[in-house]
C-alpha cells in the first residue's frame, strides 16, 4: 500500500470522499482534490468538478478602473473650493517660498497642504532632497487623489487625513523646520492657529512660515471683527497711504503677531486668470516670515 501513487490511491477507493481519503491515506485534502479532477478531466475515473470561472481580461479591468479614476477626479475638479492651485502668479509664489525654505539652511519635516499633485512639495525637493513632509488634506476625494500622487511618485510625505490645526495645536515647540499654510479661506477663519504657531515657535531659529490666503478679508457685506478692530491702527501720512481695508488689516495683524521673534520678510498680492473663463481670480496674499530669536 505504501508503494501506491496518489492516482492509485483515489482510482482503488472513488466511492470514497476526498476527506475520507486524505485522512485514511495521510495526504492533504487539497492534493487529493486537485488529483481526482485531474484524473476526472483525464477520463479516467468518473465524476464531476466546480469549473473555474473565465478569467477577465486584464485589458478590460485596467480601462474600467482608469473610466472610475478619471469620474472621481472630474468629480474632485467639479466641486473642490480650491481653485487657485495653477497659474503663472501662483507658480511664482512656489519659487518664492521653496527659494526661501532651500536657501535657509534649516532642514527637516515641512508641515504642509500639498492638494492633489503636490507641486509645492516637489519643487522643494527638486532643489534640495533633504526634506521630508507631513502633507494634510480635509477632504476625502482629494486626499484619496493626494496619496496616490505620493505612492506613485514616491514622494517623502506622510499623509495625514483631517485639519491642519490637528497637527498645529498641540505640537512641541521646534517641530517642524518650516511651516507651508497654503489656506484658500480668509484670515479670520485661521487667524488663531497661526498666532498659535507663532507663538509657540514651532521652526527654530531660521525656520520659515509660508502662509497664504485670500486678500479680501470681508463677508456677507460687512467686515471681519479683525479687520474692524486692526484696520484703526491705519496711519494715512495725510492721503499718501492708498492702502486699502484689508492691506492695512493684514499687515497690522502680522507685525502684531510676528513681534520681535520674527522677521516679516514678505506681503505679496497676486492675482491670477482663469484661462478657461477668461476671468480673473480671487486677489490672494502670500506671507513669508523667518523666526530670528
Amino acid at each position: 500500500m505504501e508503494n501506491l501513487t496518489l492516482e492509485q490511491i483515489i482510482i482503488n477507493n472513488q466511492v470514497k470522499s476526498n476527506e475520507e481519503i486524505a485522512l485514511e491515506f495521510n495526504v492533504s485534502k487539497y492534493a487529493v482534490s486537485a488529483k481526482r479532477t485531474w484524473l476526472i478531466r483525464q477520463g479516467t475515473i468518473q465524476g464531476t468538478f466546480k469549473t473555474k470561472a473565465p478569467k477577465k481580461v486584464r485589458k478590460d479591468n485596467v480601462l474600467n478602473a482608469l473610466n472610475k479614476l478619471n469620474k472621481k477626479v472630474d468629480k474632485i475638479i467639479a466641486t473642490n473650493t480650491y481653485s487657485n492651485v495653477d497659474g503663472i502668479e501662483k507658480e511664482n509664489c512656489r519659487v518664492k517660498m521653496a527659494t526661501m525654505i532651500v536657501e535657509s539652511g534649516v532642514e527637516g519635516t515641512i508641515l504642509t497642504l500639498p492638494h492633489i499633485a503636490c507641486k509645492m512639495e516637489k519643487k522643494i525637493l527638486a532643489m534640495d532632497e533633504n526634506f521630508d513632509f507631513i502633507g494634510v488634506e480635509r477632504n476625502v476625494e482629494t486626499y484619496k487623489a493626494m496619496n496616490r500622487t505620493i505612492r506613485q511618485e514616491s514622494l517623502p510625505i506622510v499623509p495625514y487625513k483631517g485639519n491642519i490645526s490637528d497637527k498645529i495645536y498641540g505640537a512641541l515647540r521646534e517641530s517642524y523646520a518650516h511651516l507651508i499654510l497654503d489656506y484658500c479661506g480668509v484670515l479670520s477663519t485661521f487667524n488663531l492657529e497661526i498666532q498659535y504657531a507663532l507663538q509657540n515657535k514651532l521652526v527654530p531659529i531660521g525656520g520659515t512660515y509660508h502662509i497664504t490666503f485670500m486678500k479680501n478679508l470681508r463677508q456677507n457685506g460687512g467686515a471681519h471683527e479683525i479687520v474692524k478692530v486692526l484696520s484703526k491702527t491705519k496711519v494715512t501720512n495725510g492721503n499718501l497711504d492708498t492702502r486699502s481695508e484689508s492691506e492695512v488689516a493684514i499687515r497690522s495683524f502680522f507685525d502684531k503677531v510676528c513681534g520681535f521673534d520674527y522677521e516679516l520678510v514678505e506681503i505679496h498680492y497676486y492675482r491670477d486668470i482663469d484661462t478657461e473663463k477668461g476671468t480673473k481670480k480671487v486677489e490672494m496674499c502670500l506671507v513669508q516670515i523667518k523666526r530670528i530669536a
